[in-house]
């Protein structure tokens, strides 16, 4: 059993397929990622990662998860890319509207959360936009910690020890 089928399984009742993306889902990938940050009034950063996104990825220690309706549309991605020996970023998660508040955010999550534990990283950061309200309270329930207060223009930092039990008892997928 490859390691996707536990969520896979999951997002089958929301007709929605995952994969580990390639670099030929670079376009769809960030035509999707900025519509989506489009929609929130936010801008794109940077797009190193996203012209070749499997292989970046892949050369960067990390996993990109691309969710997919039915149709082939992208719907959702999430990623994490290895910072040192112990350390992973969470990174582009991303969600289209009609999808939040379902649980998908969570399962995405819980699935690279699970991939990086076992993997023998032990500690997952992120970066997010203080605007992002409801990302930060999933992140809070799921067990990462801010490390710094942040103003409202710049990003929040968080991390979760990954052998902690918090978001363990959340329910593994």
């Amino acid at each position: 059993m490859n390691w996707l089928s536990n969520i896979e399984a999951r997002l089958q009742h929301e007709r929605l397929r995952v994969a580990l993306a390639q670099d030929h889902d670079s376009a769809d990938v960030t035509a999707f990622i900025v519509e989506m940050l489009r929609r929130d009034s936010q801008e794109l950063w940077t797009a190193d990662d996203l012209h070749r996104v499997g292989s970046y990825y892949a050369r960067h220690g990390g996993r990109f998860l691309i969710i997919r309706d039915f149709q082939g549309n992208v719907v959702g991605t999430g990623a994490y890319k290895k910072v040192d020996g112990t350390r992973v970023e969470l990174r582009r998660l991303y969600l289209d509207p009609s999808l939040r508040g379902k649980g998908v955010a969570k399962l995405l999550i819980l699935e690279l959360i699970a991939e990086a534990r076992s993997l023998g990283f032990s500690v997952m950061e992120l970066k997010t936009a203080s605007t992002c309200t409801e990302a930060i309270q999933l992140y809070k329930k799921l067990g990462f910690r801010s490390l710094h207060s942040a103003d409202d223009s710049g990003p929040i930092h968080f991390e979760l020890d990954l052998h902690s039990e918090s978001h363990q008892s959340l329910g593994r997928l």
